[in-house]
Parts: C-alpha cells; structure tokens; sequence
C-alpha cells in the first residue's frame, strides 16, 4: 500500500516562532502567493488531473466554496469525489495555497483568531480595510495573506513575519525573477519589527543559499544589484539585450504551431549578430479561454532594426494567416 506524503506547510522552525507569539500575545504575518486550498486534484490509481476544459491547466480546489477554479479564466466545477476517468475513488488534493495555511493553523493553535488577505477576499467591497484595521486593533493574532499583505502597512505589533514557500517567485519563466522575489521579500519583511521590539522574519525555500534569498534577509540591495546584473550578463537578458515575445493564438493547435514554424523560418533567414531566435514552443499555459498558444522569443541587440524586420514579416494586422498575434517587448510573466 502506497504512502500519502503530506505537503509540509510549517516547518519545525516556524512552528516554534508561532508557539512563542501565540504564548507572548502578539502578531504574526504568513506569506504564501498562491490563493486557494489546494492547487491540484489527482488520482492516485490512473494518474489523472482535473483542468480547466477552456485553459488545460490543473483546477484550483476552493474549500469554503466547495469548489474547483479556474485562475486564469474563471472557469468553475463542481467538487469530484469519483474520478471521471476510471471510476475509482482515490482521489487526492496537491499543493497548498492561502486557505490551506489557514486550515492548518487552526489545527496547531485551535484558539487563535486568523484572517486571510488574498484577490478571493478583497473582491468583496470594504473588506480590505475591514480587516487591515482589525489586524491593526489586535482582533486578528495572525494574517495570512498574499503580496497584499506586504505592500505599506503598519503593524506595530507583528514580531514574526514568515514566508511559507518563498521560491514559488523565484522559479517563474520571467528575466525579472529575482528582482521580483527580492522586492516582495524585502517588502514582507519590513512588515515585521516596527514597534519597540525587534522583529523576527523567517523565509521557508528549498534554496536558502540562492543569492537572492540570502541579500534579501539581509536587506542589502546592492550586493543583490551586483548580482543579479551579473547573472544577467552572462546569460545575455535585458539590460544586456531586448527580449521580443511574440505569441501566436488559435483554436486549432495545429494552425497556431505551423504559422510560429513559419514565422521562425522567416526571421532565420536574417538571424545574425544582431539577433538570435528562441523557439517557437507551446507557451507554459499552452491553452487559454479556448485558444492554444505558441512563442517565439526574439533576443537582440538592436530593438528598433529588429522590429522593423519583424512587422516587414508579419505586418502591422494582429494577425497572421488566420492566426491572432501578440508581440510583447521584455514581456513580464507571471
């Protein structure tokens, strides 16, 4: 018989620095960027994984709802408690998001009262400021929140600030990767320690020793700045170059990947010192509201020459032989 592992959401460390708040009667913040209970339902006996019909990607499982969404194109389904696929009932919720954090703190500190910041909440009118003015008035030990928690707030008495997963940031597909997670870990972090005691912040990462966890703590921007352009350099990435996304769109995924071949061969012809070509291959959400995407990544030396070449190809219509197109310079991902 196979053994469920379990996501691990607090580490030992962080459990204790939860004990000594609770025990001190003071504040907490968890940061988590990713909404939702679980990210993902899988059979465990055929291997299959419920998503989104327009999108293809894995249903989030909301459990105040009881339901599994779509982020992307808010497609909504009713909870599964049989695999459509081959009838069995072993089916299992991946991942962690927001609402998960919350379950488990009740489980560790049942008498503790906690709140959840995150798009799912603050869409409701006033409760942001509901709830930001309660955490401020001590009605709220620990807030659980995405990076809406770590933008301008005051909080005099958090003395603990805890990022449960900090490299969900680090691993997205964008260039600006790093500066995104410095910046959110720098922001989070100054939320901890702003009244007369000092404040404690602790990062949970499967890669403490990546430069951008470690400059973070440290709040020390140029080591990180010194860096990160290095990286940057070596691998050719703005501001070293100009990265041109161009993205192709189409219901039928057959058409979307010949016209970005078609596009690719084209601009080969030409490909040189001043540009390279990246691609095209299916776009990391390969299919959106119903349409399939494929890219092709331009990197140049020179943006205005390159453009000129591209629109000398492709036209200035946003299509291309039936298929729509997006082009995008230092496109920024999420």
């Amino acid at each position: 018989k196979r053994r469920r592992l379990k996501p691990v959401v607090f580490s030992q460390p962080l459990k204790v620095e939860l004990e000594r708040v609770v025990n001190n009667k003071s504040q907490a913040m968890l940061f988590l960027n990713r909404r939702g209970f679980s990210t993902s339902l899988v059979c465990l006996k055929c291997g299959y994984v419920a998503k989104c019909p327009r999108c293809e990607i894995a249903l989030t499982y909301h459990s105040q709802r009881k339901i599994l969404i779509c982020h992307h194109c808010n497609y909504h389904s009713e909870r599964l408690s049989i695999c459509p696929q081959c009838q069995s009932r072993y089916l299992v919720y991946r991942g962690f998001g927001t609402q998960k954090v919350i379950s488990e703190l009740h489980k560790l500190f049942p008498r503790i009262t906690t709140a959840r910041l995150d798009s799912d909440i603050v869409r409701k009118k006033g409760m942001l400021e509901k709830i930001i003015q309660e955490f401020r008035d001590h009605k709220i030990d620990v807030l659980v929140g995405t990076q809406i928690i770590a933008k301008g707030h005051d909080f005099p008495n958090v003395d603990l600030v805890g990022v449960i997963l900090a490299d969900l940031s680090l691993n997205i597909i964008d260039f600006r990767a790093g500066e995104k997670t410095f910046s959110l870990l720098t922001q989070v972090a100054g939320r901890s320690g702003r009244g007369r005691g000092k404040g404690r912040v602790l990062i949970q990462t499967y890669n403490p020793q990546h430069y951008t966890i470690q400059t973070s703590l440290r709040q020390d921007y140029v080591s990180f700045y010194h860096q990160e352009i290095e990286r940057r350099r070596i691998l050719g990435l703005p501001p070293f170059s100009e990265l041109i996304k161009l993205e192709c769109r189409h219901k039928k995924e057959r058409k979307v990947e010949q016209v970005a071949y078609k596009i690719q061969q084209l601009l080969q012809e030409f490909a040189g010192k001043e540009f390279e070509i990246l691609g095209p291959a299916p776009h990391p959400v390969p299919k959106l509201r119903g349409e399939y995407r494929w890219d092709l990544v331009i990197k140049s030396k020179n943006l205005a020459s390159t453009l000129r070449l591209l629109y000398n190809i492709i036209g200035f219509k946003i299509q291309f032989e039936g298929v729509k197109l997006i082009v995008d310079v230092n496109p920024y991902e999420d």
